[in-house]
């Protein structure tokens, strides 16, 4: 939390990981498990230079907060989806490609970000109100800009496993993004933040 100065950010990380297990598995008809494997921060120019071979990018618009995210697949993941959206069957070694995604392996992986920006707003649900997007799906760091080069973004990184396959994701967010809601991150764990729970209106 001192790296990172967004307190309870892993929380929230934690939650859209249990969330993105269940709908990726319920829609894919496959048994995945996603667990955060790091959080740390770093300039975002940074962050770019490091995705030598990124697998798919997807922009995220985070209304109403002030910049969007980044949600990256890496290769394998990237890859392994798409097999099983189009039908690999199970007894079958997924591929493992060395070359960029195309134009249309990037349409196909836009119906699991989808429904990441749906877990995304459920975990948020405790800090705000989310309403977010997938704005466009990219293979290439350049097109991929949410904020200045030299701002600070905190990367979550996860691990997720399908049977054989494994493959890693990572969420990009912005430090100036989080920053207005410090006070709701800090009261995450109180009782406090019961009110924004729902149930105790029922």
């Amino acid at each position: 939390d001192d790296q990172i100065r967004i307190p309870n950010f892993d929380v929230i990380l934690d939650a859209f990981s249990h969330n993105y297990t269940v709908s990726l598995s319920n829609q894919l008809q496959r048994t995945f498990t996603i667990k955060r494997t790091g959080l740390e921060s770093m300039p975002f120019k940074e962050y770019l230079l490091s995705k030598t071979t990124p697998g798919s990018i997807g922009v995220l618009n985070l209304a109403p907060l002030k910049h969007g995210a980044l949600l990256v697949y890496d290769p394998e993941l990237s890859f392994a989806l798409i097999e099983i959206m189009l039908g690999a069957s199970t007894e079958l070694d997924l591929l493992k490609l060395d070359r960029n995604l195309t134009k249309i392996e990037l349409t196909v992986l836009k119906a699991t970000l989808d429904n990441a920006c749906k877990d995304l707003d459920s975990a948020f649900r405790p800090i705000t109100k989310l309403e977010s997007s997938l704005l466009k799906i990219e293979n290439n760091p350049r097109l991929v800009s949410i904020t200045d080069p030299d701002a600070e973004v905190i990367v979550g990184t996860f691990q997720a496993v399908c049977g054989e396959m494994s493959g890693s994701m990572e969420m990009v967010f912005p430090l100036a993004t989080l920053d207005p809601y410090r006070d709701e991150f800090k009261d995450l764990l109180s009782v406090s933040t019961l009110k924004h729970g729902g149930w105790t209106d029922i």
